[in-house]
């Protein structure tokens, strides 16, 4: 049987406001897209964050990767601080400059 690798997804545990595990990269080649595959990533990395005792799962996101962001947001993942005012989302954008380019998501894990 011919088996090739279409997605994968690297994670890691991080322990930032409790014990979560963050995605640093989920990819399905894009011939292999559009078939629920980044969907079954997601939910075998969810099942390993319950399994570690993880109270959340995290993910950085392109904010121009909006096919993306619709899956995400499409299996239970929101913007952190999706309804900050514009005072707030400055400063943490002085704090952290990725944020002006990437929009961190997170699902909790109900544990």
């Amino acid at each position: 049987k011919n088996i090739a690798v279409v997605g994968w997804v690297t994670c890691w545990p991080k322990n930032d406001q409790g014990k979560s595990l963050f995605l640093s990269s989920v990819e399905v080649k894009r011939e292999h897209r559009r078939r629920g595959i980044a969907k079954r990533l997601l939910v075998e990395a969810e099942g390993l964050a319950v399994s570690k005792k993880c109270q959340r799962v995290a993910l950085t996101v392109l904010k121009t990767n909006k096919p993306a962001i619709l899956l995400y947001e499409k299996n239970g993942y929101a913007i952190e601080n999706g309804d900050a005012g514009a005072v707030t989302k400055i400063a943490q954008v002085l704090v952290d400059p990725q944020k002006l380019f990437q929009h961190r998501m997170q699902k909790p894990m109900g544990l």
